[in-house]
């Protein structure tokens, strides 16, 4: 299932780094499990997030179809 996650970075990282989990690609959609997805994520140089589009799988459309967005807050960049 889809989750987010961080994990430690090395002590230049000054931190965690965080882990963005998903589905399988194959995955379809039922009572267990959700839908195949994948995050389209943009950065920007020099901002402390980055935009992540959420992309899951509809049988009902057999595309990937944008699920939802959220911003994901950043490490603070090493000295």
């Amino acid at each position: 299932s889809a989750r987010l996650d961080a994990l430690p970075g090395p002590p230049a990282a000054r931190g965690m780094i965080p882990c963005v989990c998903v589905p399988s690609s194959s995955a379809l959609p039922n009572r267990r499990d959700e839908a195949a997805r994948w995050h389209r994520v943009r950065f920007t140089p020099g901002e402390a997030a980055a935009e992540v589009s959420v992309r899951q799988w509809s049988p009902a459309e057999r595309r990937f179809v944008e699920a939802s967005r959220f911003h994901l807050c950043l490490p603070a960049a090493a000295a």
